[in-house]
């Protein structure tokens, strides 16, 4: 099908159809070029009435949402590892450091909007790596001088970091091994994104 010029034959779309006195109202929303196509099922006289007008914005805003969020989950995919690297860090006298072995993480956000992590938590599983502690709530920051925090809005395009303990002793080479394998665990996030709330787990 061929509108305004676009070639809509292959798109994908999302139709709803809404019941009325008068028959059905049908929309097309397409993923991606939003264009509407609306049909009234049967072909009669719908009432005009500011009722009906409402109804039908209604409608269309609930269908704009379903495409919005369909179109925010294709795109969690951009969110990528942008470093991966084992730690040792034994602190000093002066500076303690509680958790002496870890994977420091930095991620991009590679979509075109802001993303807000409302929390993230980090799982290793039976057969991961050996973790600090069994259930990790990770922490954030952009900048390598800012402070840690639970929450975080990273904005388009920028990179964000957290680091995961590990347990004493875990080598290098074993993170290394376990990387190659996609066998260290996984990272659980908690996002808005776009007024969405989506869950999204990357695998490590």
């Amino acid at each position: 099908m061929i509108v305004n010029g676009l070639d809509l034959g292959m798109a994908k779309h999302l139709t709803y159809t809404m019941p009325c006195q008068a028959g059905q109202y049908q929309a097309t929303i397409y993923v991606g070029v939003f264009m509407k196509s609306s049909t009234k099922l049967p072909n009669r006289n719908l009432p005009g009435s500011p009722l009906w007008d409402q109804k039908r914005d209604d409608f269309l805003h609930v269908a704009q949402q379903a495409v919005s969020l369909y179109e925010v989950k294709a795109a969690l995919p951009k969110i990528t590892v942008n470093n991966y690297q084992w730690k040792h860090e034994p602190g000093t006298p002066d500076h303690k450091v509680y958790v002496n072995y870890k994977i420091r993480i930095n991620l991009k956000n590679g979509l075109s909007t802001p993303i807000h992590i409302e929390s993230g938590t980090w799982e290793s599983g039976s057969d991961g790596i050996p973790p600090f502690e069994p259930s990790q709530h990770l922490k954030w920051r952009l900048k390598e001088a800012d402070t840690e925090q639970q929450s975080l809005l990273v904005p388009a395009g920028s990179v964000f970091r957290t680091w995961i303990g590990l347990a004493h002793d875990t080598s290098c080479a074993e993170c290394l091994k376990r990387s190659a394998a996609k066998q260290t665990g996984k990272m659980h996030l908690k996002l808005e994104v776009e007024g969405h709330p989506v869950d999204h787990d990357i695998r490590f």
